[in-house]
């Protein structure tokens, strides 16, 4: 029988979001890893009372906070300096990587979310029943895309997952500029794209499913911040009630549905810190210990010949 791990990419910014994404991905992971920066991608540190607030909630799963290099990546595979394009983007591909090496020696599969992806975990766990995921190194999976509010749906559904069998990822793939697709890219034959899962998707993604302020803040602190002005463009998306993909893609049709999945507003954000606590299922790592990490599971350090 195999064994599945998720691993969700989390900063903050998406508090709302990560309690349904855990809760979901309980119900076919036997082990959920949780990477975040102690600061956020443009370098501003993050919101220490709700990280905290965060470690509190979720005892039961493994956090591993990263400290923030200013003029490096983690990886050795990493040929990108801060002033080019991509070097911010590849934060959310170095986070990526250090869930990767953090997986329990007995996982099989691993499952990369996003933290605003959220799965249908029960379909999920009938859906890896049927074993259609064995025939494959790597499937990348569609979901719901929505736009400000829960109730506002694409009829276009999107690459959101990826799932791929652990034997089959070396760390030289993670460090690409493409992120998923790229890591998806450097996977062995054979592998599938626009996997449903299912007679529907199995994931909606809430990507901007947030109030106004939320999303500039997003949008100023993620690994995209460079690639378009982003104030401007969700203040039109709010101008036009939605109506619009912020990726670009200006021809993408939403339609509204009656019963929502899941709604990121229904969850408040705490207003009260947390006193400093101790948080035994928090790894806190370097550049050095993340080295040290992969060169132990690269080498059988134990054996002297």
């Amino acid at each position: 029988m195999n064994s599945f791990a998720t691993v969700i990419h989390y900063c903050t910014n998406d508090y709302r979001f990560l309690g349904k994404c855990i809760a979901e991905a309980k119900k076919f992971s036997d082990q959920i890893v949780i990477p975040v920066c102690d600061r956020f991608f443009n370098g501003q540190p993050e919101n220490r009372d709700l990280l905290n607030q965060t470690y509190s909630d979720h005892p039961d799963c493994t956090f591993i906070e990263f400290a923030f290099t200013p003029g490096r990546h983690y990886s050795p595979y990493s040929t990108h300096a801060p002033s080019d394009e991509g070097w911010i983007r590849l934060w959310h591909q170095t986070s990526r990587y250090i869930g990767f090496l953090h997986l329990a020696p007995e996982i099989d599969y691993l499952l990369f979310l996003d933290c605003d992806e959220i799965p249908e975990g029960d379909k999920v766990a009938v859906w890896l029943q049927t074993k259609e995921y064995r025939n494959y190194n790597a499937l990348r999976l569609l979901g719901y895309y929505y736009a400000l509010r829960s109730t506002l749906r694409a009829k276009k559904l999107q690459s959101v997952a990826l799932l791929a069998r652990r034997a089959t990822l070396e760390p030289r793939f993670f460090i690409q500029i493409d992120e998923r697709h790229g890591l998806y890219q450097h996977i062995p034959e054979p592998k599938k794209r626009e996997v449903r899962g299912g007679l529907t998707p199995l994931f909606h993604h809430y990507s901007w499913v947030r109030p106004q302020s939320e999303c500039l803040h997003k949008a100023d602190s993620w690994g995209h911040l460079r690639e378009k002005n982003w104030s401007q463009e969700i203040e039109k998306a709010f101008q036009e009630k939605g109506f619009r993909d912020l990726f670009g893609n200006v021809d993408l049709e939403f339609e509204e549905i009656e019963h929502p999945y899941f709604d990121p507003f229904s969850v408040p954000l705490p207003t009260r810190p947390l006193p400093r606590l101790e948080f035994p299922h928090v790894i806190k790592v370097t550049p050095h210990v993340i080295f040290q990490r992969e060169l132990e599971l690269t080498f059988d350090v134990s054996d002297d010949h």
